[in-house]
């Protein structure tokens, strides 16, 4: 049987069913004429992944080249911005122990050795936070992974630290519980416990010395100021503080800058963003 030969009625006819057909695919799908003749739009769930993999990369990369950095020697200590420094109880202990050794009357044997404890004890904290920071990483990364496409979209066009600061306020209390025992072992590692319960130590024996001489000695000196900081917990938060604080500045570079963006993803969700600016 021969198939009847195709006429100029006939298809004109069919290029009009095509182009209704391809009409009502694009009412029902919310996409346009031609992001079907090109093959398809990936429709917009397909961009809010892409973002969604860009931002968690940028997240990555910036965990990676922190925890990278931190863990050198100085890595805290030499950055201003983030080194650790002495509880504020601490910083007070000291001062008070300085103004009991302008005066040899005052001055208690308890005293010097003290004093001698202050720059052991700030660099061990920040030695014990270098320490740990490349072991942070993947906790971090599973913290990132966690983050839903509505996280995404609502910090995609955020400030230049948006994603970081969304990441810290979401996470920091379950990072906490875990990342403790890291800074709990470099602490140990560091001597960092050792010299925390030497100080403790020799400054309870120095208030029990105080708390025994007369009342109005006791006046003249001022009453010691009290020790309360938990090690381990202060640590732990200042340490968090400063890798979140190196990653924003990460985020904030990739944001800014094009040669920041290592990886092709990086560059095609951040370039969407150089075009909106």
């Amino acid at each position: 049987m021969k198939l009847p030969k195709a006429t100029p009625n006939n298809q004109l006819s069919g290029i009009k069913v095509l182009i209704f057909a391809l009409f009502s695919l694009c009412l029902l799908s919310s996409c346009t004429l031609s992001d079907i003749l090109e093959g398809g739009s990936n429709s917009q769930i397909s961009r809010e992944d892409k973002i969604a993999m860009g931002l968690k990369e940028a997240l990555k990369v910036g965990i990676e080249k922190t925890t990278d950095s931190l863990h050198q020697v100085n890595g805290y200590l030499g950055r201003k911005a983030i080194a650790l420094i002495l509880p504020d109880d601490v910083q007070k202990i000291f001062g008070y122990c300085k103004s009991l050794n302008t005066n040899p009357l005052l001055s208690s044997f308890l005293v010097k050795p003290l004093l001698k404890l202050e720059d052991s004890l700030l660099i061990s904290l920040n030695r014990a936070a270098e320490l740990a920071a490349p072991r942070s990483l993947p906790i971090f990364s599973d913290a990132i992974r966690s983050l839903t496409i509505n996280d995404v979209m609502g910090i995609f066009r955020g400030d230049s630290v948006a994603a970081t600061r969304h990441f810290q306020n979401e996470t920091s209390s379950q990072l906490i519980t875990v990342y403790t025992p890291l800074i709990d072992s470099a602490l140990a590692r560091v001597s960092a416990v050792g010299i925390w319960e030497k100080f403790s130590t020799q400054y309870n024996s120095l208030v029990e010395e105080y708390n025994a001489i007369p009342l109005a000695l006791r006046q003249e000196l001022g009453k010691p100021p009290t020790l309360t900081t938990n090690l381990s917990t202060y640590t732990t938060k200042k340490a968090m503080d400063g890798l979140f604080y190196m990653v924003g500045q990460q985020e904030a570079l990739i944001r800014k800058d094009p040669v920041a963006r290592v990886t092709d993803i990086l560059k095609e969700v951040f370039g969407e963003l150089d075009k909106t600016e």
